[in-house]
């Protein structure tokens, strides 16, 4: 994002928003700890991350120099996971005399390596997207709404894949957790890595693309909690109680909510999502005049020179 982007009043408000944001793991020493309360005990942790996405994608597709946005992105992601091990730290102090404490600092070094590395892996997946779309301010009116949702097979085949890939994983991390602790493990990181990313593009591209919105928010926010039930399946959560499953689908909902409602805020601003492409076909029919008229200058002079001989 550019300069005038971060002067905008209403982009720095929305960053004092999500700087507070990160504070709501705060609320969990206060909620009971018991497996009923879980999903809003989980919902309180979600919200952070929401925030976290949110600044990756500017990580990734910001127009400020790469380092600047490196350590800003960084610089967050460690605030945000202080608070979360401040929240840690009280509510096993509550419920278990054994628990972390403040004076382990492997515990510390590696909640704030998790967050660091969130930030770095997300950040340079949107930083690969960049090649192909851009974000800039546009001009432009948006779209008008189709009476109907089109797609091309290009689309099908990725949503296919999608679906492949997310089931797979399901099944490897649901079937291996109890006979195999680290391929479990391996698999439900990749699965929640895939999830949080794909909420995330689909949340930026149904935000800030040069389309109507609501249709497209609702979208990302259905496939999102569906991925959400997912993830809480492949965890084995439905054979404990019904309602983790609901925490399960809060895990992913809520965090892609936090990104449609900051990316809605940057859209009110008049930036979008451009593809490349599209500014390349755009730019000539204006570049190209001072072309034009250089080489028919070129060529009547070219004339007038033959005549003269």
């Amino acid at each position: 994002m550019k300069s005038e982007l971060i002067s905008e009043p209403r982009i720095k408000r929305l960053l004092t928003v999500l700087t507070v944001l990160c504070a709501t793991p705060m609320v969990q020493p206060l909620i009971p700890f018991n497996i009923l309360w879980m999903p809003l005990f989980w919902a309180a942790s979600a919200i952070p991350v929401g925030a976290l996405l949110t600044v990756s994608f500017w990580v990734g597709m910001g127009n400020y120099p790469l380092v600047a946005r490196l350590l800003s992105g960084l610089f967050f992601a460690i605030y945000a996971a202080l608070w979360g091990c401040v929240s840690i730290v009280l509510v096993q102090s509550q419920n278990s005399p054994n628990g972390v404490t403040l004076n382990q600092p492997l515990f510390w070094i590696t909640q704030l390596a998790q967050f660091a590395l969130l930030m770095l892996l997300f950040g340079g997946m949107f930083m690969v997207l960049r090649h192909w779309w851009r974000l800039e301010r546009s001009t432009r009116d948006d779209s008008p709404t189709s009476s109907k949702a089109q797609f091309s097979i290009l689309n099908i085949l990725l949503l296919t894949a999608v679906a492949a890939v997310v089931m797979a994983l399901i099944r490897v991390s649901r079937s291996t957790a109890a006979e195999n602790i680290v391929s479990g493990t391996l698999a439900a990181t990749a699965l929640g890595f895939g999830v949080f990313f794909f909420n995330t593009a689909c949340a930026a591209f149904a935000t800030l693309s040069p389309t109507p919105t609501r249709r497209n928010c609702i979208l990302v926010l259905s496939i999102s909690a569906v991925l959400g039930v997912g993830i809480s399946v492949a965890a084995g959560q439905d054979r404990a109680a019904w309602c983790l499953i609901f925490g399960g689908a809060l895990i992913s909902v809520i965090p892609t909510a936090v990104v449609l409602l900051s990316l809605l805020v940057v859209r009110s601003v008049g930036y979008r999502l451009i593809r490349k492409s599209a500014i390349v076909d755009d730019a000539p029919l204006a570049d190209l005049t001072p072309m034009v008229h250089n080489n028919q200058q070129f060529g009547s002079n070219e004339l007038s020179q033959r005549a003269i001989e």
